[in-house]
């Protein structure tokens, strides 16, 4: 349950994300992102249906828990730098 609730809600922060790196970054408007979306949702669901029958029950999990732990080592390395003073001011601009 815990690897499900932390699982969506990085996954709702980056659809709000993804937002912003269409419209800013690469300059496209909101049909490239409605584009990118739906070929997204597309993926997933031919991933889960075609991929999931030959991924065995423990590498699953095992795979969610390295990816839960490298978001927590990740999140405190920024933390840890931000604290030191080491963080760019700018770095999400460029």
């Amino acid at each position: 349950m815990v690897v499900a609730f932390s699982s969506l809600l990085f996954m709702s922060a980056v659809w709000v994300g993804e937002l912003f790196f269409v419209e800013g970054v690469l300059g496209r408007g909101d049909i490239a992102y409605g584009l990118m979306l739906s070929i997204w949702t597309v993926g997933m669901a031919l991933g889960a249906l075609m991929l999931s029958p030959r991924v065995a029950v423990g590498a699953v999990a095992a795979a969610s828990a390295v990816v839960s732990g490298s978001i927590v080592v990740a999140g405190n390395m920024v933390y840890w730098f931000e604290k030191q003073g080491r963080c760019i001011a700018n770095m999400a601009s460029g």
